[in-house]
């Protein structure tokens, strides 16, 4: 197995092995505010994809190494998995925090923000242009908007740290409209970089005692 985040191996404390498109977890409330069960519609995971494709990804901490990910461009986020079939995302960059997007060195290519770099690496010149390109298009001019903002560019209708089964650390949980949004800590929502979204349109929500809640969907079941 592998970790939920890229800058933890599975050996490596607080976090125990576990990944969100494949196994199942745990939420527990905090103290104040309760989901409120949503509309259940038809609706896509996510929004419409600009570019996808297989890259190598040079993990946080800085390893000799990359890491094989299938990564998505959206409008609003830049999301890589673990393989193409996977609904949930190991991680999520959201473009209005890109500040730079630049060529560096042989096939691999830098996304920059404020607070962090990421290293992406592809299998030739021409798809890394490609990325480079399409990633400045989507971001040109997004940053400037986000620079006007405190904080993250979501609008949360509910945030705090929750409990996820199987990880010792508890998770920033941001629900915005009808999704919610899995951050490693709030800095990290603070700067727009996260683990994962869940598009609740297709889920449920059904509280199972004092608090904590069963979180469903086509995908997965949280409990």
């Amino acid at each position: 197995m592998m970790c939920l985040f890229d800058s933890f191996l599975c050996s490596s404390p607080p976090w125990q092995s576990e990944i969100i498109g494949s196994q199942t977890g745990s939420f527990c409330l905090p103290h104040t505010g309760r989901l409120s069960t949503p509309i259940k519609e038809d609706s896509s995971q996510h929004s419409t994809v600009i570019k996808m494709g297989w890259l190598d990804k040079n993990p946080p901490q800085g390893a000799l190494y990359y890491q094989r990910r299938w990564v998505k461009l959206e409008v609003d986020y830049l999301r890589y998995f673990d393989n193409e079939k996977e609904v949930y995302s190991k991680g999520f960059i959201s473009t209005v925090f890109i500040t730079n997007v630049s060529s560096v060195g042989e096939l691999k290519f830098e996304v920059a923000t404020n607070n962090r770099t990421f290293i992406f690496r592809a299998e030739s010149e021409a798809e890394r242009n490609e990325w480079v390109t399409v990633l400045r298009d989507c971001t040109g001019g997004r940053h400037r908007q986000s620079t006007m903002n405190a904080g993250s560019s979501l609008a949360p209708d509910s945030q705090g740290y929750l409990e996820l089964r199987g990880l010792r650390s508890k998770l920033y949980t941001v629900v915005a409209s009808d999704k919610v949004f899995l951050y490693k800590n709030i800095d990290d929502f603070r700067i727009g970089v996260g683990i994962t979204s869940i598009d609740m349109n297709v889920g449920n929500v059904k509280d199972s005692d004092r608090r904590s809640f069963d979180l469903t969907t086509p995908y997965r079941i949280f409990r």
